[in-house]
């Protein structure tokens, strides 16, 4: 008990450390394709990268989306962003309440903060704070809406309520409401399928399609804000910069042990293959308390799969650009 109270003591001490200027790390010494991205101290950047291009493709901000919905033929499956801050948010949750009237759910109120759902931090679709909303399958043709209302918490003092009427291989049908109104708004969205998902934003009592992620074959790894969760500290939420891979088609390898230079292959002993999105991640660097910077492992390396069937080597440098700021990542990739 007393090891877990001091890790979350760190835990909260290094958060609160994101809000403050830090001084500049040297950049490690490196040869290959060197590349850096800007995604701002308060890391409010989401930026998509792609290796075969050597560069960013598409930038948006991380704050501007609420809810995406998985946008292939087949898929049926809701995500929140747990990575948003405005208005003091710790991310947006969700909260099934099991009821299939939307004028049953007038107020959170009564919620406990620990029922509150979240998306795993891997990123799977088969772990996510909306679940399995319908019964039958969309590729059987009987998918069927369980018509349950969830609430969405935006922020600590916003709330909605949602529930998915339907879903088809070209559009969902979806009413959402304050909370307070008896009726719900209907709108459909249109599934992009050039795109893993379609992005929506609650304003202005409604939601609202927005832009955000590119054309789901034209990148790689996207850098963005996400929430962790640290399950062995009571599902303690963390809100980190991530690097995380391309769902579509993309898989990644972590090797901790061969070193950077010396991997000449993708197929090797030991390397295990995993579509996890978060297993880049954000541990390729360190908060070191007595400095009062982040730190680059220089033993952590990464092999990546693309959707266009190349293999690729990745490794991060430093967290800071030249005038110690921290938020712009550098880091170096070879085709292998």
């Amino acid at each position: 008990m007393k090891g877990a109270t001091f890790l979350l003591t760190l835990l909260l001490f290094f958060y609160s450390s994101c809000l403050k200027k830090d001084k500049v790390l040297p950049l490690l010494s490196s040869a290959g394709t060197m590349d850096s991205v800007v995604i701002g101290e308060q890391y409010q950047e989401v930026v998509y990268y792609d290796f075969e291009m050597k560069k960013i493709v598409a930038t948006a901000k991380v704050d501007n989306w609420d809810l995406s919905f998985e946008s292939n033929d087949s898929g049926t499956h809701v995500f929140i962003n747990g990575g948003k801050t405005w208005n003091g948010a710790n991310g947006v949750w969700a909260y099934n309440t099991h009821q299939t009237q939307f004028s049953a759910v007038k107020s959170a109120s009564a919620i406990n903060e620990a029922n509150y759902l979240f998306d795993a931090p891997s990123g799977l679709p088969d772990s996510t704070a909306f679940g399995t909303w319908y019964t039958g399958s969309l590729e059987n043709g009987n998918l069927q809406s369980k018509n349950e209302v969830y609430i969405i918490k935006l922020d600590p003092t916003s709330f909605i309520k949602c529930r998915i009427k339907n879903c088809t291989v070209n559009e969902y049908q979806i009413e959402c409401a304050p909370l307070s109104a008896d009726t719900a708004t209907a709108i459909s969205f249109v599934k992009e399928k050039d795109k893993n998902c379609i992005y929506v934003n609650w304003s202005n009592n409604a939601l609202r399609k927005v832009a955000m992620e590119p054309n789901k074959n034209a990148w790689d790894i996207v850098f963005t804000r996400f929430r962790h969760i640290y399950y062995d500290l009571n599902n303690f939420p963390y809100i980190v910069n991530a690097v995380l891979i391309n769902p579509y088609q993309t898989l990644v390898a972590a090797d901790s042990v061969t070193g950077y230079q010396q991997i000449k292959s993708y197929n090797y002993p030991g390397i295990q293959w995993v579509p996890n999105r978060n297993i880049i991640g954000f541990d390729w660097k360190s908060y070191d308390i007595q400095s009062g910077l982040y730190k680059v492992n220089p033993n952590k390396s990464y092999l990546i799969k693309t959707n266009s069937g190349y293999y690729y080597k990745l490794h991060f440098l430093d967290f800071y650009n030249k005038n110690g700021i921290k938020g712009t990542p550098t880091f170096e990739f070879a085709r292998l």
